[in-house]
């Protein structure tokens, strides 16, 4: 998400004309082809220009559903967020590629993060509970937010 908000480049308020006669609205420079899908749940270009989260969270919800349901390579998929064409997509796949090296630099030089393992019983389909073993990665101001101190010790 950070690769594609930077390299999307937009500023609350902004529409930008684009070449195909089309506009590019907002801080994630959502295209009118676009707003026509979202004007069905009442999202207007207005809308998206507005300055806060709400355009990242829209952008984020149209590339989750790229990775879900497009063909391809994920980085492929996600870089459908600009454009279908082969050679647009290539072009843009290519600089969110490597925006997404420099945002992971970033992010493991200054957060630390730790893994966290869940257990969890599913007893919905069998008549002896199936213990499920889950890790995950997370940054360690999320777990210190989200746990009790107990389980920080035993995630250190």
């Amino acid at each position: 998400m950070l690769a594609v908000a930077s390299q999307e480049g937009g500023k609350a308020g902004q529409a930008v004309l684009n070449a195909n006669g089309s506009v590019d609205y907002g801080a994630m420079q959502i295209n009118t082809a676009w707003l026509a899908d979202l004007r069905k749940y009442g999202i207007t270009a207005r809308d998206v220009t507005k300055a806060g989260c709400y355009a990242y969270d829209l952008a984020a919800w149209r590339i989750r559903q790229h990775i879900k349901h497009d063909t391809g390579s994920l980085w492929q998929r996600v870089a459908n967020y600009h454009s279908y064409t082969p050679r647009f997509n290539l072009e843009y796949r290519l600089q969110i590629e490597r925006k997404a090296g420099f945002w992971l630099a970033w992010l493991q030089k200054r957060f630390v993060t730790v893994e966290v393992q869940s257990q969890t019983k599913d007893t919905t389909k069998a008549s002896q509970p199936v213990v499920r073993t889950q890790t995950r990665r997370y940054t360690k101001a999320y777990v210190m937010a989200h746990t009790t101190p107990r389980t920080i010790q035993a995630a250190d």
